[in-house]
């Protein structure tokens, strides 16, 4: 019997990535002690956001407004279980549902791309590709992005099948309106669809989607600025700032230029996306070509909007699109070469160059049980060290620092703090000081390198956060500084009675 829309051929891939996955995530348990930490302390915004949902707010603080999170609906996915232990997991879960759907769906494209070979060589690909791409490495972020690939994976295969004439598959339509609700990116892959949609005659669809697919965006920016917050959560805004994209036309133009010719990722995708114009000419079947555009459309929207790296997972869904997108317009070919020789051989072959060409990716996957540690040793120390202190802090990482913690937290990022974010854009001076005097924070904890030129004279750096072995995410010290409102003594003596206590390879080092 079928459950669901699975084949018998996708029980042994399921189980291959099941493996793999439990390998990974239980090397970052080793790690960390025999404790489930996630890779990126941002994991925890959205857990504190989904406690604050949970109990009729939203952000970090009790009774604060704020929107840090990048994604309208993870938070409220993660808090009907909020105060419960089950909670911490959650996204663990979730994500590895994602990736198990992600997998499938790719052991079905690589189907299509090679039909009638074995179903065991098309598996043997489709996992290789999913490791490869950093998917693997995506669940244990605990964020939303393996949730992003796998609906962006539905829809990619829902395109094949629609521009081929086929009917669109019902889980097509409820991907392209759910997605933009996962990631805001998503809106370049709902729009790429549509185009497909109208291009082929299905044009209610094609305009009544994109608009279902707005309209919790709307509503949500309605409710933020009707408590006067901008239009956009703060990490959104961020980053369409750090990607300067906030400048006028001509200079967001100028700036992404800048980081084309500066960042390795995006000279990666923008090498990949140079060759789909090629691929529109050579490929002479219709159905081919509106595929080969859907992924150009999608990779070109990335390309000027969106944001590259960062753990390997801002642009991991529009390379995926874009790798598969080309394989599948170059199917006849790549199926030649498979059967030119015995096919597990010659499928290794054809997975060498992209393993090459994904290196990154792959780095970062193999890097994830290092990042884990990091946020066990720096974040969980910070994280006790706030709770013990009881009292309102301020700091640069506001992820496990809210999470479970009563007490308010000032966010000098700007995530969570408009105020926050504005300065971090305006360069000034004075401003750190301003706010935390304000706030009336007086233990402090910060990534003092990055803020060096800020930091007011009138703290006292009683001491720093340290820790051995590669720090692969952050930065390897947190200086903790007491400000005028805060008792030095009383944070000494805190800290001394934390550092009896520290895991292995993490260290409190008083300043004299």
């Amino acid at each position: 019997m079928k459950v669901f829309f699975l084949r018998s051929q996708d029980f042994p891939v399921a189980a291959a990535a099941l493996l793999l996955m439990a390998a990974l995530a239980g090397a970052s348990i080793i790690l960390c002690n025999g404790s489930l930490v996630y890779s990126l302390d941002d994991a925890y915004i959205h857990l504190s956001i989904s406690e604050q949902i949970a109990r009729g707010g939203y952000g970090i603080n009790p009774g604060e407004l704020s929107a840090p999170s990048s994604s309208v609906i993870w938070d409220f996915l993660l808090a009907p279980f909020a105060g419960t232990p089950f909670h911490i997991v959650l996204p663990l879960l979730i994500n590895i549902a994602a990736l198990l759907w992600s997998v499938l769906i790719l052991s079905r494209l690589v189907t299509g791309v090679f039909s009638g070979i074995d179903p065991f060589v098309t598996g043997f690909i489709a996992v290789c590709f999913a490791l490869a791409a950093n998917l693997f490495g995506l669940v244990m972020t605990g964020m939303e992005h393996s949730l992003q690939v796998a609906l962006s994976l539905s829809v990619l295969e829902g395109v094949t099948v629609t521009a081929s004439g086929g009917p669109m598959p019902r889980r097509m339509a409820v991907s392209m309106i759910l997605g933009p609700m996962v990631r805001y990116e998503m809106l370049a892959v709902t729009f790429a669809a549509a185009l497909v949609l109208f291009l082929r005659g299905r044009r209610g669809k094609a305009f009544l989607l994109p608009a279902v697919s707005i309209i919790p965006l709307a509503v949500f920016s309605f409710f933020l600025l009707s408590r006067g917050l901008p239009p956009l959560p703060g990490s959104v805004l961020s980053k369409l700032a750090e990607g300067g994209l906030t400048g006028g036309l001509a200079g967001s133009v100028a700036n992404r230029l800048r980081m084309y010719a500066t960042d390795m990722d995006a000279m990666r995708f923008a090498a990949l996306l140079l060759m789909f114009p090629v691929v529109w000419f050579v490929r002479r079947t219709e159905g081919d070509r509106l595929v080969t555009l859907f992924g150009f459309a999608v990779g070109l929207g990335h390309l000027i909007l969106g944001r590259f790296g960062w753990f390997g997972r801002y642009h991991v869904y529009s390379m995926v699109i874009l790798i598969i997108a080309s394989a599948w317009s170059f199917r006849d070919l790549l199926k030649r070469f498979l059967l030119s020789g015995k096919p597990f051989g010659r499928a290794c072959l054809l997975l060498l160059p992209l393993a090459l060409f994904m290196l990154p990716e792959i780095g970062t996957t193999l890097k994830t049980p290092l990042a884990s540690r990091v946020i066990f040793l720096q974040h969980g120390v910070m994280r006790r060290i706030v709770l013990q202190y009881g009292d309102r802090v301020a700091v640069n990482d506001i992820g496990w620092v809210s999470y479970g913690n009563p007490n308010h937290v000032l966010d000098l990022w700007g995530l969570a703090n408009e105020e926050s974010r504005k300065h971090q854009l305006e360069r000034g001076t004075g401003w750190m000081q301003r706010m935390v005097e304000s706030d009336g924070a007086g233990l402090v904890m910060i990534y003092g390198s990055i803020f060096r030129e800020e930091i007011p004279d009138s703290w006292n750096r009683l001491a720093v956060l340290g820790m051995t072995g590669p720090v692969v995410v952050g930065f390897p010290d947190v200086d903790i500084f007491v400000t005028p409102a805060g008792d030095s003594a009383r944070v000494s003596g805190l800290l001394e009675r934390v550092s009896g206590t520290l895991p292995p390879g993490a260290s409190i080092t008083l300043v004299e």
